[in-house]
């Protein structure tokens, strides 16, 4: 028996705070504020997710409840148009059975949906597990709701080992046993959110699972393996021939398939039917008759391409249709080929074709740039000292600063060359990081990650304060090849020094925050900690956040604006601060005493050590370090707003509001900087613990932080690259919003 005590408390608890934010979903906080969930929406999302990914049928979705936006319009719907808007999404007599539904409700209902089990069952295409569904999360009637994510969530936490489909009796008992009769809608939403996303069917994220410390499967080491099914019997192999016919005028021969049956009432290319005794040759008489009409040629097509325009068979309503430019197939050799358990959708793939060369059949593509599987990583692994070693490589910087200032040339160039364009090519060479470490990895095995970041001020002190001296001094450096090599310098005080800096900002012990405070001093900035951790953590994605860079706002104004907003803004919240406290703004324990105090320390030991001149570089490297750390910020951030609620109530932090990128070299230089919507979440996890994301649960940068600094400072490019994946998770996550225009200006009110 599992020992989680309040096994609905900590899950509703975890899902308060990560669950999916869905087109069709009314969140926890929205729902706490009295709105309820939309029963047409639900019911349609329920009906399309069947067998569908939601990545699939999230533009369905929208489209549908744009064309259709009440269950009267859909019933009202021509069915032919329905049929062709559903077109691409498979297994179409859902289609067919969601016409049939609507009909129903729209006529014998009044347009309302019933809210009982056994009056919902009754609706045309809906059976078991979508009643419950509707009913749980449409009207919060506590029915037990058990999909394929709820089943092997169950299997796991029980440890029950019995295979499926004989299990199901003792899955959907157990999942019965923990519905809660409150809040049920939401259980049975995080029940499914859990499965989805942690509890996945290979390689379970069991580090980051609320319910790990009472999950059977996970203590007896069988998680992985469940649920068993029993093995599936062989498919068979049918055969069948496809014909492609095109007019004179380019038009293509369609006809509309059987209403029952596989792809029942689609049009698609005709065709023999399927048999497994072999291809059937063409009825001569059919040939002529479609030849009579006009049909510039007809050969035959092989079976893969019907599955890919919708598997064709013989049909009544034949007839000629011009298909867009962009779907036209190119005359193809007469091919034949068998279709071994066919398929009337194939998911995860494009609508884009490509003809294969000289073989005649249609080839499809996968969607470029998708990410792979999340995996754990034990805890055993992580602390192995080979694991941490990458994250060393900041330190093989240093000795280019000295080859810049020994040999000067072209090698003053090497420190942002390498750190800008190496690693850019390195991340291309050698791809994503998709492994979570295993987050509940002592500290006491981290030992071997932490030391880089406690060592680094040291090394970046001993080279920068070595450079001031030694530069000014060398007879064979020019001032052209000085200022670059102190802008090189700049680089890795704001790449590496910098981002050190807020790894150990963030941590409990004194010392390494004063380390932090130590690497911000040397680059002016030490005001930093406080707009970052009073300011932005608070209120990131709201006017209040000077970081969060708005939606087409160019580098060029970003940049003055963050550098007067931030100072401003991290000196008010610190005099707030003491205020609550009853002490005045000048009180001995403002920081702000203490950041002056350290800057005036490193700026009075670079004129020590190379006067005037000395403290001229240091003021230009520390200037390039602060550009370096806000075009880090400006990518971070960029147009991902929080959305108003109301009197200056925002939503709370999601994973969506942060832009990442698993990109692996990158993520070693910048010690996981790039896993940055978990950082949010977990602001004091140690860099090695943070965990990436799906691009389900989090928006995407294509390139890691080397290649997107380097385009934000080009703002035609920045926002051809940038501002339709921002027009895009707008539309995903936030549909209901349709003025964008105080979001994108930061003229909401300012939050509480």
């Amino acid at each position: 028996m599992s020992t989680l005590r309040e096994p609905a408390a900590e899950l509703l608890a975890w899902y308060d705070r990560h669950g999916r934010e869905l087109p069709w979903r009314v969140g926890p906080a929205a729902r706490a504020a009295g709105q309820r969930p939309d029963p047409y929406r639900v019911w349609l999302s329920e009906v399309m997710l069947q067998q569908t990914t939601v990545a699939a049928v999230r533009d369905y979705f929208h489209r549908f409840t744009t064309l259709w936006p009440t269950v009267e319009a859909l019933a009202a719907a021509d069915d032919a148009r329905v049929m062709g808007e559903w077109a691409g999404l498979g297994y179409y007599a859902r289609a067919r059975n969601l016409l049939k539904c609507a009909r129903v409700v729209a006529e014998e209902h009044g347009g309302r949906f019933p809210d009982t089990l056994d009056a919902l069952r009754k609706l045309p295409g809906i059976g078991p597990y979508t009643a419950a569904a509707i009913a749980a999360i449409a009207f919060d009637r506590a029915e037990t709701v058990v999909d394929g994510n709820v089943e092997r969530v169950m299997a796991r936490l029980f440890d029950i080992r019995t295979p499926l489909p004989a299990a199901k009796p003792a899955l959907t008992a157990r999942a019965a046993e923990l519905t809660p009769q409150a809040r049920p809608g939401c259980y049975a939403q995080a029940v499914m959110d859990l499965g989805a996303t942690i509890c996945t069917p290979r390689r379970p994220a069991c580090g980051i699972c609320p319910w790990r410390d009472g999950c059977l499967g996970r203590l007896a080491g069988s998680a992985p393996e469940l649920p068993a099914k029993t093995p599936k019997k062989a498919k068979p192999v049918r055969h069948g021939i496809a014909y492609l016919a095109r007019r004179v005028d380019g038009a293509w021969l369609l006809e509309r398939r059987p209403e029952k049956g596989l792809l029942g009432g689609m049009l698609g290319w005709p065709g023999s039917d399927w048999v497994e005794e072999g291809p059937q040759p063409a009825d001569p008489g059919r040939v002529a008759r479609h030849q009579r009409r006009g049909a510039a040629y007809l050969h035959p097509f092989p079976p893969a391409a019907g599955a890919a325009h919708g598997a064709c068979a013989d049909g009544p309503g034949a007839r000629a249709r011009r298909l867009p430019a962009a779907r036209r197939v190119p005359p193809l050799r007469p091919a034949h080929r068998d279709a071994q358990g066919l398929r009337p959708c194939a998911r995860g793939l494009t609508r884009r074709m490509a003809c294969a060369s000289g073989n005649g059949y249609i080839a499809m593509q996968k969607r470029p740039g998708t990410m792979q599987q999340l995996h754990t990583i034990p805890a055993a692994q992580v602390a192995r000292w080979w694991r941490a070693a990458p994250f060393w490589m900041s330190l093989a910087l240093i000795p280019l600063a000295w080859i810049g200032a020994l040999y000067g040339g072209w090698t003053v160039l090497l420190l942002p060359l390498v750190t800008w364009y190496l690693f850019a090519a390195v991340d291309m060479a050698l791809g994503q990081d998709t492994g979570n470490a295993d987050p509940e990895t002592p500290e006491s095995a981290l030992g071997a990650y932490t030391l880089v970041t406690r060592i680094w001020p040291a090394v970046q002190a001993g080279t920068l304060f070595g450079l001031l001296w030694y530069v000014p001094r060398a007879e064979h450096l020019g001032a052209l090849e000085t200022i670059a090599l102190f802008f090189g310098m700049g680089v890795i005080t704001g790449t590496i020094g910098i981002n050190y800096s807020h790894e150990l900002m963030h941590q409990r012990n004194r010392w390494e925050r004063w380390l932090g405070d130590i690497l911000l001093a040397m680059v002016l900035y030490s005001h930093f900690r406080s707009e970052h951790l009073l300011v932005h953590h608070r209120y990131v994605g709201t006017p209040r956040d000077p970081v969060t860079a708005r939606y087409n706002e160019g580098f060029h104004r970003f940049f003055p604006r963050v550098l007067r907003q931030s100072l401003t803004s991290a000196f008010r919240a610190e005099r707030d601060m003491l205020a609550r406290k009853g002490k005045p703004w000048w009180s001995a324990e403002n920081p702000f005493w203490r950041y002056w105090a350290l800057q005036a320390v490193m700026l009075g030991l670079a004129f020590a050590l190379a006067g005037w001149a000395g403290l001229a570089l240091f003021v230009w490297q520390a200037f390039i370090a602060v550009w370096q750390l806000e075009l880090v910020n400006y990518v971070e951030h960029y147009g991902l707003t929080r959305k108003h609620l109301g009197e200056g109530k925002y939503e709370h932090v999601k994973p969506r509001h942060s832009w990442n990128a698993a990109q692996r070299a990158s993520n070693w230089l910048l010690i996981n900087l790039q896993r940055h919507s978990d950082h949010h979440y977990k602001p004091d996890r140690r860099f090695p613990l943070l965990q990436t994301y799906t691009e389900d649960d989090a928006p995407q940068l294509p390139y890691g932080y080397p290649v997107m600094t380097v385009a934000a400072m080009i703002p035609p490019l920045w926002r051809r690259v940038m501002n339709p994946r921002v027009k895009a998770w707008r539309r995903r996550y936030y549909p209901e919003i349709t003025d964008w225009h105080p979001y994108n200006k930061a003229a909401n009110p300012i939050p509480r």
